[in-house]
């Protein structure tokens, strides 16, 4: 797996086509932490002018997600809606995948975070 990626490709093959019809990219706690502050020197500009935690549209968060970023945290978490997908990002130990569920009940395989999955 390569350990450089983009916000936006990952959570677009997520949505599978679908088109993204909202979203929400996370304020994380530990932007306001000063010990913190070296790992966001790389944020783009246009971070900064984002509504962060509030439903933006797509094109909105483009802007913002197009950057290239180590796949290891921190950076900022994301819920998106499609037609029939919620998706989300996942951290665990410091290492960030994003997954999806379906937006209404409907017969499906469960998903577990933190599984591999082809």
């Amino acid at each position: 797996m390569n350990y450089t990626e983009n916000m936006r490709s990952e959570i677009l093959k997520i949505a599978g086509g679908e088109e993204i019809i909202g979203i929400v990219i996370g304020y994380s706690p530990l932007m306001n932490d000063p010990r913190y502050n070296a790992c966001w020197d790389g944020l783009p500009k246009e971070y900064k002018t984002v509504k962060k935690n509030k439903v933006i549209t797509w094109q909105e968060a483009e802007a913002v997600l197009g950057y290239e970023h180590s796949r290891m945290s921190p950076y900022f978490n994301i819920t998106a809606w499609t037609k029939d997908n919620v998706i989300f990002s996942i951290n665990y130990d410091d290492f960030t995948i994003y997954g999806k569920q379906p937006r209404n009940p409907i017969n499906h395989i469960p998903h577990r975070s933190g599984c591999v999955e082809d």
